[in-house]
């Protein structure tokens, strides 16, 4: 029985075998027919024992011992110890492509981009000879010689390749190329937000005068609201990149411009930096200079920036160099929320940071605080008109706070009779309502708008002191 047995799993793996590789691969050199070369005792019978063959497969006795069986690539041999030899064929077939598993292409990282104010042609020439990309070049009045955008080559990385413009244009004023964004969130919950109640107030509280500039998203002039305004609508928005959503900027040029129907003597100069990717509206620091430099030649005196950031050293220069000029820039201070970090550009020296408060006069809850908040203004569940002139949806942001102390800002410039701007804000300053602690504080700076005061008195006199103190 044992001999007959023998044979038979001999013959049938030969049998296999020569179904797979062929009638050569069935005989082992030296062996006999239908027989394999060197079987293994296979039988271990739970001792742990036994050799298994390492050809085209493998045959073994697994006596239940709980051992897992293991497959070779072509056939397995069995003995369960009921005296019936089984083989099995199981092929390896390959897995189709379709069917794989493919991780999903990495897409490659852009490269660092930078801009660059006082950029000689010589350095041009270097930063092209080393690989840098001009992916665009201005000449603006409020920086010397070029202010270009630039990117690295994709080998440098962020530090390196900054260094590497610094060794390339020296004297040149370099900043990475950050994006600012909107300072408005659309209306919140209940619980989020403080309460407002609509027939309690109105704004603006003082109409705009004079030029006034905005650097924001896209306006719609054709707004109702706007009737009867003197509004020029101008880009610096880069070439070929999506035109900005029109919401936000024709929202802050309404409280620019006031609610009342007659003409006055406004004129303002919107100007989009904004362009829009996916959902999301930002403007870079490239086209953020431009928009300055742009409302400095046009003589604004007052600006309105309800956008913010990180700190930029091409945008901190521009700045100042626009202040010194006396331009007013009013900068909202940012919904990061009262422990955040200083947002840009409001927390810079040049510019006058504010904040939002409710009908109640309570500080909005997610604006930034800081010793570079100026001044608060309403800027909670504001209702603006829709474009049937009828209450639109309720906005909260420091972005609707800021319009409303430019416009103010702006009423005392048109009577100041040309006083410095240090003075005018100033003036401001000792006509607002002190909140919070005595004198100038980190929620509120030096007060809030009165609400139902109209605009501020002209400036007359000496003017106080410390305008852009931090004290």
């Amino acid at each position: 029985m044992a001999t007959r047995n023998l044979l038979a799993l001999g013959g049938l793996a030969a049998l296999a075998t020569f179904a797979l590789g062929g009638l050569d691969a069935a005989f082992a050199p030296g062996g006999t027919p239908g027989m394999l070369a060197a079987p293994a005792a296979a039988d271990d019978d739970d001792d742990g024992g036994g050799r298994g063959w390492r050809g085209g497969g493998r045959f073994f006795d697994d006596d239940d011992d709980d051992r897992p069986r293991r497959r070779g690539p072509r056939f397995y041999v069995e003995d369960d110890d009921d005296d019936d030899v089984e083989v099995y064929y199981e092929p390896r077939w390959p897995t189709p492509r379709a069917q794989r598993r493919q991780a999903p292409p990495r897409r490659a990282a852009a490269p660092p981009e930078f801009v660059a104010a006082g950029v000689t042609q010589e350095a041009l020439g270097r930063l092209r000879a080393a690989g840098f990309s001009i992916i665009a070049e201005r000449r603006l009045g409020l920086l010397p010689e070029a202010t270009v955008r630039v990117a690295a080559p994709r080998n440098l990385r962020a530090a390196r390749a900054r260094t590497r413009l610094t060794e390339l244009a020296p004297g040149a004023v370099i900043g990475a190329n950050v994006f600012y964004r909107p300072n408005a969130r659309p209306a919140c919950p209940e619980r989020a937000c403080f309460p407002y109640e609509p027939e309690h107030w109105s704004v603006p509280v003082c109409p705009a005068r004079g030029p006034v500039g905005m650097i924001d998203t896209r306006v719609d002039p054709g707004h109702p609201a706007l009737a009867n305004r003197a509004i020029e609508a101008v880009s610096t928005r880069g070439e070929k990149r999506k035109p900005s959503d029109p919401a936000h900027g024709t929202e802050v040029a309404i409280l620019l411009a006031g609610a009342r129907a007659e003409p006055d003597d406004l004129k303002l100069v919107a100007v989009d930096a904004f362009h829009r990717v996916g959902s999301d509206d930002r403007a870079d620091v490239f086209d953020l200079v431009a928009a300055l430099d742009l409302l400095s030649e046009r003589g604004v005196g007052v600006v309105n920036l309800s956008l913010a950031g990180p700190a930029n050293e091409v945008l901190e220069r521009a700045g100042q160099k626009a202040a010194e000029r006396g331009m007013i820039l009013v900068a909202a201070v940012g919904n990061e929320g009262p422990k955040a970090k200083p947002r840009y550009p409001a927390a810079y020296p040049w510019a006058v940071g504010v904040t939002a408060v409710d009908a109640r006069g309570l500080p909005y809850a997610k604006a930034g605080r800081g010793e570079h908040v100026a001044f608060a203004a309403p800027g909670v569940r504001l209702e603006l008109p829709d474009a049937a002139l009828k209450p639109g949806r309720q906005r909260s942001g420091t972005s609707y706070a800021s319009p409303l102390v430019a416009a103010a800002l702006s009423s005392l410039k048109a009577q100041s009779n040309g006083r410095p701007a240090t003075e005018i804000v100033a003036a401001l300053a000792a006509g607002v309502e002190d909140k919070g602690e005595p004198g100038r504080d980190p929620v509120f700076g030096w007060g809030t708008l009165p609400q139902d005061k109209g605009c501020p008195a002209a400036v007359k006199g000496e003017a106080p002191a410390q305008a852009y103190s931090r004290e």
